[in-house]
């Protein structure tokens, strides 16, 4: 067995979701974060205040 031959069982990986691309895509707009107010989308500020 060489190092080319080698490949993971199927199903064992699935295509990485790109989110926050538009409403057609199935995770668009808030893409995942939910509605949370001033935290969105780069998370809490408190670290500045």
């Amino acid at each position: 067995m060489k190092l080319h031959e080698l490949s993971d069982n199927p199903g064992a990986t699935k295509k990485r979701m790109r989110v926050a691309r538009g409403p057609g895509s199935g995770k668009g707009k808030m893409g995942g974060r939910g509605i949370k107010g001033q935290e969105i989308p780069f998370g809490c500020f408190d670290q500045w205040l």
